[in-house]
């Protein structure tokens, strides 16, 4: 349905691991029927405006197994973000952030803070983030840890 004043959404997946929680001035959340939802998200589209922040949360995968963390427990990561608006399709598996975005958070695609125009997030059939794509000037990505070495 439609929100004409503030909309907060919050997506707790325990089976996955996964959360999303998102706060916006006002927005549309198209949601598929029960039980036909995507592999990627019950959302078929969200669409945020107005001081849109929130979070992304999971577990750190790697060839489709958990990583690790020292206590030999799944690696949890998180992206936070803000921005102007959001925009969600999961047919395309696309979420577009636009105006003053600012992403940070410890997952392994993100190297440090983002500051941009427009950040689009690319997510796989599995509901992973695959890519992070930064348009529009100004950008910049302050690295704050060091890349994984690379694969062989």
């Amino acid at each position: 349905g439609t929100s004409l004043c503030a909309l907060s959404i919050k997506r707790v997946d325990a089976g996955a691991s996964e959360s999303m929680k998102l706060s916006a001035g006002s927005g549309e959340a198209r949601l598929f029927d029960p039980g036909t939802s995507s592999a990627r998200s019950p959302l078929r589209s969200l669409s945020l405006d107005g001081g849109v922040k929130g979070s992304l949360s999971g577990i750190e995968m790697e060839a489709g197994k958990p990583v690790l963390d020292s206590n030999q427990k799944p690696k949890k990561t998180e992206i936070n973000l803000s921005c102007s608006t959001l925009r969600y399709d999961d047919s395309s598996g696309k979420m577009t952030l636009s105006g003053n975005v600012k992403l940070w958070g410890d997952h392994p695609i993100l190297f440090g803070n983002v500051d941009a125009r427009q950040v689009v997030l690319i997510f796989s059939t599995s509901g992973e983030i695959d890519e992070v794509i930064v348009t529009g000037e100004p950008a910049s990505t302050t690295i704050t840890r060091k890349p994984p070495p690379a694969r062989k």
